[in-house]
């Protein structure tokens, strides 16, 4: 119980620094207890920094250890949004 309401707040903790300070919100990802919730956050600040600040986030997300499915996955926009160049939606990718 604990722990659930400390993952709370960090991730709005870092939700909140991820617009001012991206670097040091993906940082602060990894003092999320439950695996699949820091996941989540993480993968959050690597999109939103990709759409801030491209070639800061290419850099940082070069320099970590990722498994290419996972990197594949950050640098393709998500399923239903909007393409900024085509102004269409995502498809699902199968």
């Amino acid at each position: 119980m604990w722990l659930q309401s400390r993952d709370s707040a960090l991730e709005a903790y870092i939700s909140r620094l991820t617009e001012s300070a991206p670097e040091l919100a993906a940082r602060w990802t990894e003092s999320i207890a439950d695996p699949s919730r820091r996941q989540a956050q993480f993968d959050s600040v690597a999109r939103q920094w990709l759409q801030s600040d491209p070639i800061a986030a290419k850099a940082w997300l070069d320099k970590l250890n990722l498994p290419v499915d996972q990197k594949k996955a950050l640098f393709s926009p998500p399923a239903g949004s909007i393409d900024p160049v085509t102004g269409l939606p995502v498809p699902e990718s199968n």
